[in-house]
């Protein structure tokens, strides 16, 4: 069987080639490509060609970039913490990511709490207001991430698979919608990401003058 995943062949046009970031993935970058994907069925739309099958498929998209980028951003500010000499057992590595996988999962509401309490041990300002919304009336629809995925999800209340809930209004402005998934976005994953990337060259720059002055003394 030929293999689903392999490279144009000899003589081809090599730019339909996509590459495999193995050794530099990380789930922020993950997430800008979600909603770079999402961006593209906004601008498509915008353009003069509305198509009601892409709706969900943009919400989803938006959510999952959401949702990487918030623990993203959990998994930095934990690393911060860490570098200022913190040792809860919270913050380490391996014990953090099974949080993540199973009690938090993809629950947005849950994960913003959890950034903004490591921002506050940072004494750094917490996520706006306008993102917390964004976020909880997300989360709210969809708090386990499968919402926007299928029709029928399972509701633990019922005990049984019902329809997959949908906001109240029939009609959504899509070009609204993605301003305010973008604003969001834009705040985790650009402000609170350059942020904590920040802070944590800062660390690393203070460990290294630190061990400079402690050579120098011996």
């Amino acid at each position: 069987m030929t293999s689903v995943f392999r490279p144009v062949g000899e003589g081809g046009d090599w730019t339909r080639n996509g590459i495999f970031e193995k050794f530099h993935e990380s789930d922020l970058g993950i997430a800008v490509g979600f909603a770079d994907a999402a961006r593209e069925l906004v601008r498509h739309w915008l353009a003069g060609h509305p198509n009601d099958g892409h709706l969900l498929p943009i919400i989803w998209l938006y959510r999952h970039a959401l949702e990487l980028a918030l623990k993203e951003n959990i998994r930095d500010a934990a690393a911060c913490l860490t570098g200022l000499g913190a040792d809860d057992k919270e913050l380490q590595e391996g014990v953090l990511d099974e949080w993540l996988r199973r009690d938090a999962r993809h629950k947005l509401a849950t994960l913003a709490m959890r950034l903004d309490e490591l921002l506050t041990r940072l004494e750094l300002e917490n996520l706006p207001t306008e993102t917390h919304d964004v976020l909880h009336e997300l989360h709210t629809l969809d708090p386990a991430g499968d919402t926007f995925r299928y029709a029928k999800v399972w509701s633990p209340a019922h005990k049984r698979v019902v329809a997959a809930p949908r906001p109240e209004t029939e009609h959504v402005d899509v070009g609204q919608m993605s301003a305010q998934f973008e604003e969001a976005f834009m705040v985790l994953a650009g402000g609170v990401a350059t942020l904590l990337d920040n802070y944590r060259e800062y660390l690393g720059e203070m460990r290294a003058e630190s061990e400079t002055e402690a050579d120098w003394w011996t």
